[in-house]
């Protein structure tokens, strides 16, 4: 049985989603974006993973 968003919510389980987090200026302005949204105005936690290729 699948649970649906507001049991989730009752639950305290929040969904998951993932922002990728690019090279490029203008990229990275709209990834901040999308994230802030997901952080502020959908109540999600945001977890930021960076990776350096060296």
């Amino acid at each position: 049985m699948t649970d649906t968003l507001e049991q989730k919510e009752k639950q305290n389980i929040q969904p998951a989603s993932i922002v990728r987090c690019r090279d490029h200026p203008e990229q990275r302005k709209k990834d901040k974006i999308e994230r802030d949204n997901l952080k502020y105005n959908k109540n999600y936690q945001v977890l930021v993973l960076k990776h350096d290729e060296d």
